[in-house]
């Protein structure tokens, strides 16, 4: 109907006709696709290459790189206070604390932490050095070895992080409510709108 009158049909509905072209006729490549991914991604991150770059990237996200950071970083102080308390030494304690961790980037660097232990140096000072863990774990860690008190110092260290976590999740929460809204409200403009200009257009046609 459009055509005969020689208009051209509004910019929302042309993106919407679009988009349901695209859907109706490469549905097949997009599942393709999607299944072509589903398989590379998790072959690709059982590769040790794989694996780092990945959660180098991980970190370097913006919020979520310090969350995540911040969740491992808790996790392995809890583990590592928990296996000093059952009488473990600090060098024998790290290797198993280390696989808790589960971040590859940040455990080559409690690698490098054991051996400079082994080496009589401090534990700190690898952890300060690398700029991946945060500056209160580092502090509350070089405070332990001073003051010979590191389980305790880890512990707290891990109940501050898990509570900064906490506080962390439920600002995300009330972030991506109001956006959710906002985004489904977008989505609904965009089809009412593609749906009722042609029809205003075409009464104003038709006079």
């Amino acid at each position: 109907m459009f055509d005969s009158f020689g208009a051209t049909l509004p910019l929302p509905t042309q993106i919407v006709l679009a988009i349901s072209d695209f859907l109706l006729n490469y549905w097949l490549l997009l599942i393709v696709l999607a299944v072509a991914v589903a398989f590379a991604i998790p072959r690709w991150l059982r590769t040790p290459n794989g694996r780092r770059k990945f959660d180098a990237f991980v970190l370097r996200i913006p919020f979520f790189g310090n969350l995540i950071r911040m969740i491992s970083t808790s996790r392995f102080s809890r583990t590592l206070a928990t296996l000093l308390r059952g009488g473990l030494p600090l060098a024998d304690a790290l290797p198993i604390a280390k696989n808790v961790i589960g971040n590859v980037i940040l455990e080559e660097i409690v690698e490098e932490a054991t051996d400079n232990i082994i080496k009589g140096n401090k534990f700190a000072d690898p952890l300060a050095a690398s700029g991946q863990f945060p500056p209160l774990m580092v502090r509350m860690i070089a405070v332990g070895e001073r003051t010979g008190e590191m389980e305790h110092m880890l512990i707290e260290a891990s109940d501050a992080y898990d509570q900064r976590v906490d506080t962390r999740l439920n600002s995300l929460a009330s972030i991506i409510e109001p956006f959710m809204m906002v985004a489904l409200g977008g989505i609904v403009l965009l089809i009412g709108t593609a749906v009722l200009l042609p029809l205003l257009n075409m009464s104003a046609l038709a006079r």
